[in-house]
């Protein structure tokens, strides 16, 4: 998902009235670099150093821009220092055109850092990352001023991008986080997201009758062609689901042990496990890679894979109780070994950051960007976005949960039922 985030942004840096703000920026860094002078003189007054955009950071076009911006004051007060060469940089200065279009530049790119910082957490997951992404449309589609300059551009971006992640995962995802809500969903939305819930369930209960040895055709569900009683039960359990967590007030912190510690949705259980355990990104395991590195060195080359699991596990996790050595050994390596269905809590390993540049805009993807004069809203990609994602939607009330169920159409329902064979076949 953060890869996602970035993709919008280099979007909204290929915009060609965008990129020639930026190539301003770029210059004017370029010129404070290059005259020692001049940034000292910057840093002695308060303006701190510039950031270059860099094609192995994500952030760092929101970095330059920040740091542009910061120093602006700076640089109307050494107009008068020769030494610092002010024929060079005091035209950008005075282009107001150039620091009206950073400052509602900032507003996008402050928006997409946020997102890609809480996705590279450890304790994000694919439902509480695609709600960040939703949250970040809302603001574009609702928050912010409609006449704001460059809103088409990032509105054209966002959709674009939208449709280049799965979206049947990300809605199964968004769903089963009963934090959530089902909010902005519509119909279409929860119908494919529910049959991607279903398929994830039949998928696990083939992978538990191979693990089993129960090849005879006979499962835990029953033969081949009798997964009609399963998923009536994983209909109606997903429907009093979708009831209760359109209704849910409390904020529930893990959402992986509350799918783990629930009794009363077992079947869809099994789903709700799956997705609430799978990170959002791969920086976590980058992260664990480059732990290792520093555990396993050349100077200490002879530990066992053991030991660096237990060390490994220190790294990642608050230390566990300590009742006894052996006890606690047990626990570390218990932990490490489920490593792929657990939380990895939130510690820290360095704060190391992806790759990849917000402005690296050479290596995306030509993309059909809308001109700011044009209306977005009657464009066929918002229309293919809105069958999805009803920014317009009201937040669930208290009677939200029966109001969707009387929501979903006899003929959606019909659809399930009568596709419930193909769910085993993989036909989907």
């Amino acid at each position: 998902m953060a890869h996602v985030f970035n993709l919008v942004g280099g979007s909204i840096t290929k915009h060609p009235s965008v990129k020639n703000y930026l190539d301003q920026v770029i210059k004017l860094i370029g010129i404070i670099t290059r005259q020692k002078l001049l940034a000292k003189a910057i840093v002695d007054e308060g303006g701190g150093r510039v950031v270059r955009p860099v094609p192995t950071r994500w952030y760092s076009t929101c970095a330059a821009i920040n740091s542009v911006m910061r120093i602006k004051p700076v640089l109307g007060s050494l107009t008068d220092r020769p030494e610092c060469s002010p024929e060079l940089w005091l035209p950008i200065l005075r282009d107001e055109r150039l620091w009206l279009a950073l400052n509602n530049l900032k507003t996008y790119f402050d928006g997409l850092s946020k997102i890609i910082e809480a996705s590279e957490c450890y304790h994000s997951s694919l439902g509480k990352s695609f709600r960040s992404f939703l949250d970040f449309g809302y603001s574009l589609f609702h928050d912010l001023p409609q006449s704001k300059p460059f809103l088409n551009v990032a509105k054209s971006a966002f959709v674009y991008h939208f449709f280049r992640t799965d979206i049947d995962l990300l809605l199964a995802a968004y769903i089963v986080d009963p934090n959530n809500r089902v909010r902005w969903l519509t119909d279409a939305a929860i119908t494919r997201g529910m049959k991607m819930l279903a398929r994830i369930i039949v998928e696990s209960s083939d992978q538990f009758d191979r693990s089993s040895g129960e090849s005879d055709g006979n499962s835990a569900r029953g033969d081949d062609d009798d997964d009609g009683p399963f998923l009536e039960i994983f209909e109606s359990e997903f429907m009093r689901y979708l009831s209760k967590a359109t209704r849910r007030t409390e904020v529930i912190e893990d959402p992986l042990n509350f799918w783990k510690r629930n009794r009363e949705f077992l079947v869809l259980k099994q789903a709700g496990v799956r997705l609430s355990c799978c990170q959002s990104s791969s920086a976590n395991t980058e992260r664990f890679f480059s732990a290792l590195g520093r555990i396993c060195s050349p100077t200490r080359n002879r530990l066992s894979v053991h030991s660096m699991a237990n060390m490994l596990a220190i790294l990642v996790r608050e230390p566990p109780s300590r009742p006894s050595r052996k006890k606690r050994n047990q626990k570390l390596v218990a932990a490490t070994q489920e490593r792929s269905e657990e939380d990895f809590g939130s510690g820290e390993l360095g704060g190391l950051l992806s790759e990849l540049s917000i402005g690296d805009s050479d290596n995306l993807p030509e993309t059909d960007l809308e001109d700011d004069s044009r209306m977005f809203e009657n464009t066929s990609e918002y229309e293919r976005f809105k069958a999805i994602i009803d920014f317009d939607q009201e937040q669930p009330g208290p009677s939200g949960g029966q109001a969707r169920r009387s929501r979903l159409s006899v003929a959606e329902r019909a659809e399930r039922i009568a596709e419930r064979i193909s769910f085993r076949r993989g036909e989907l």
